[in-house]
């Protein structure tokens, strides 16, 4: 079956925009976007309530001042001191957006003006006609319009600039148009009806912003976000000018932008399209856009790549091509023998080590006489073949050998045994073939010697690699032997586990996740986190991350508190020189290693792209900006955590939350007082020890004398070993 698709790009005529059409579309955005349609609504609700509010002034001026140069006198006072208000109030309005949100002092101007409007219905004089236009002009300019600039930075530039010139320059001149033509019956209306109209108005915007505002303005950021991350494994989103694009960047003559192409190319392999300029660039004579292309259709292989592959054998002589394609064309036809057939007429070693190992998966049922020898089955001279190929001087041969026994997945004929042997091999990729078929081979003793890989720094990557490619059904096996390993091997098998793909390399995950070393749970969390981006883990153990959540909070808590018992000791601040400042330098390095895992935990949890958001903004430590990102998180968190996990990441003084913290039962409240005497505790560990016995030296020796050893008394910075000096590292 050949199957064709024309991807050439659609021609459209370009149209060029009139007024009514630019004003349609802005229209049409505003209709759509819910947070603009609700900024819209209370944009205009504010200016009535203004221009409601300016109306009461004037008519209750008129009738208190009467002649125009007292009323001409009062205005200037009442707009000249509203007007140094409102210069001064962005002093404080930075502190009351970060602290509420901006959706809730969004609420603030509208808020006044409800209020007031009550106490001018109640009692509708000139001075309560003042303070209420006064102050819905100080707070609606301070607050009301920041927080609604800041929610519209979620937009991008056009959109944002659109919408506020359409606002200002058709709607709210609308409004204001309609808002002066019904005040023009106004003189005959009371006071008081005009007081309850703009206590109505308030009231609606009031009840729009706390209803609304907020769930528009979650749903919009994290739409943004989606929208600038190309996420490609939605290939819906490439559409035939994009694949024709990305197929003419292949013959640009630019290598970078080639390889580029090849690997965009490559993440889309599921859009036939796509699969079709895979194809054609496997004929490519680039060797790495060839292995791109063939990696790429190797994954998911269909009938219709068989042609492409063998195509690729009969020209390429780069040994890692060679091998994806003949996996390619093993899984496109179903049977090895039909493999071999299409190989090649005169089979190089890695086509013959495949038939090889096929025949004795096939044929061989692991008797005594068949291991290396001749006997009178088809297997026996394959193994005796497989053998010398497994031993032969060559190391192409021997990495061929390796290869295909991993390949077609057989431990019986000897073959496991060479495998086993492949892992002593001085040469790299003979050991790291050896590694990968261990990881295809469905034994336990190839499972014990993967895990023994992992222990040993030499071969950790290649051992990684064979378990990540390890049958999901032998990793049932793996939990306790995984307690076997040290903390390094542990790491590495959660890096590996990150990309299985099966029910039982999550179990094993959600195993590592509940060890006590933190950096073992922290490679947990990546590696669960990166196995829901391609959907092999749907259920996550949420009690678990819970309970290391809250173990990360109390750990960065109570460093907070030592840095605020040193503070109480030195004049409620902390040094910037000194020994005692590299101390606190280690103590604050300690609590940003715990801001960093606990990221990773909470990204289990609630929407990593927000978790991706708040973390930019806390390193980069603009105010405006962590008070919107933590709005955001407190909104999506599970409500046991919000509190503590807001406490840990507010970047406050040490003032505010030492206050909350002296409450915690859960935290070692000796800290407050003699932090020296909390991290010698069960708190401390052995390198805050030592940092501690350098800061306080004379007071560790009088008090700890037997702990201490003269080395610890050095500056611990000249052993390289400082997280504050080097950098945080997991």
């Amino acid at each position: 079956m050949v199957a064709q698709y024309d991807i050439a790009p659609i021609r459209q005529t370009a149209v060029k925009p009139t007024l009514l059409t630019s004003l349609a579309a802005g229209l049409h955005q505003m209709a759509t976007v819910p947070l603009l349609r609700t900024l819209a609504v209370l944009a205009v609700v504010s200016l009535l309530t203004e221009q409601l509010l300016d109306f009461v002034l004037f008519a209750t001026a008129q009738q208190e001042l009467r002649t125009p140069e007292h009323i001409a006198a009062f205005m200037g006072v009442f707009f000249g001191v509203t007007g140094a208000l409102t210069m001064l109030a962005p002093l404080v309005a930075g502190k009351v957006l970060a602290k509420l949100g901006s959706a809730t002092t969004a609420q603030i101007p509208l808020g006044t003006a409800l209020v007031l409007a009550l106490a001018l219905v109640v009692h509708p004089s000139f001075a309560a006609a003042v303070l209420s236009r006064g102050a819905f002009r100080v707070t609606e300019s301070a607050l009301g319009s920041a927080a609604r600039g800041q929610m519209q930075t979620a937009l991008p530039g056009t959109a944002r600039s659109q919408s506020n010139a359409l606002l200002k320059g058709v709607i709210a001149p609308a409004f204001y148009a309609v808002g002066g033509l019904g005040l023009k019956f106004a003189p005959t209306i009371d006071l008081r009806w005009l007081a309850i109209a703009v206590a109505v108005l308030a009231a609606i915007g009031f009840g729009v912003a706390g209803a609304l505002l907020r769930r528009a303005y979650a749903s919009l950021v994290r739409n943004s976000i989606d929208d600038r991350r190309l996420d490609l494994n939605e290939v819906y989103r490439l559409d035939d000018e994009t694949l024709r694009a990305l197929a003419d960047e292949l013959y640009c003559g630019d290598r970078n932008r080639e390889l580029l192409a090849a690997e965009i190319l490559a993440q889309c392999r599921d859009n036939p399209k796509a699969r079709l300029v895979l194809r054609n660039a496997c004929a490519l004579p680039d060797r790495q856009l060839q292995r791109f292309a063939v990696a790429a259709l190797t994954n998911g292989c269909q009938h219709e790549d068989a042609q492409a592959f063998a195509g690729v054998l009969a020209t390429s002589t780069d040994a890692d091509v060679r091998k994806s394609a003949l996996r390619g064309l093993l899984h496109s036809s179903g049977s090895w023998q039909a493999t071999v057939a299409t190989a090649a007429d005169q089979p190089p070693s890695d086509v013959t080590a495949l038939a090889c190992a096929a025949q004795i998966a096939d044929h061989c049922d692991n008797a005594g006489a068949c291991q290396g020898q001749l006997c009178d089955r088809p297997c026996g001279a394959a193994a005796v073949a497989l053998q010398q190929m497994a031993t032969s001087p060559n190391a192409l041969v021997r990495e061929n050998a390796l290869w295909a026994i991993g390949e077609i997945g057989v431990h019986r004929g000897g073959a496991l045994h060479w495998v086993l042997g492949g892992r002593s091999d001085r040469e790299r990729p003979v050991f790291t073939a050896s590694y990968a078929a261990l990881g295809r081979i469905a034994h336990p003793d190839a499972q014990q010697a993967l895990l023994a890989g992992l222990a040993d720094p030499r071969t950790a990557a290649a051992a990684m690699e064979g378990l990540a490619a390890m049958p999901d059904a032998l990793c049932a096996h793996l939990l306790p032997l995984l307690d076997q390993l040290a903390a390094g091997g542990q790491i590495a098998a959660a890096v590996a586990l990150g990309s299985g793909t099966g029910p039982h390399s999550a179990a094993a995950l959600t195993h590592l996740l509940r060890r006590p070393q933190r950096a073992v749970r922290y490679r947990a969390a990546k590696a669960i986190a990166a196995r829901q981006c391609f959907d092999t883990m749907r259920e996550i153990p949420n009690s678990a991350v819970t309970l290391v959540v809250h173990d990360e909070i109390c750990s960065a808590l109570q460093a907070t508190l030592v840095l605020a018992g040193v503070a109480h000791r030195n004049g409620n601040r902390i040094p910037h020189t000194g020994a005692v400042a590299f101390f606190c330098g280690e103590v604050q390095a300690r609590i940003a290693l715990c801001h960093r895992r606990m990221f990773a935990l909470l990204a289990l949890l609630v929407d990593s792209k927000l978790v991706d958001l708040t973390q930019y903004h806390v390193r980069r430590n603009d105010s405006k900006s962590v008070a919107a990102s933590l709005e955001l998180l407190e909104h999506a968190l599970p409500a046991p955590l919000r509190g503590d996990v807001l406490l840990v990441l507010d970047g406050q003084s040490l003032r505010e939350p030492y206050r909350t913290l002296r409450e915690r039962p859960d935290l070692d409240q000796t800290a407050t007082t003699d932090p020296l005497a909390c991290v010698m505790g069960p708190t401390g560990d052995g390198w805050l020890r030592t940092c501690a016995a350098y800061a306080f030296k004379d007071d560790m020796a009088r008090r700890y004398p037997h702990p201490i050893c003269p080395g610890q008394l050095q500056n611990p910075v000249v052993a390289a070993r400082s997280l504050f000096a080097g950098g945080v590292t997991v």
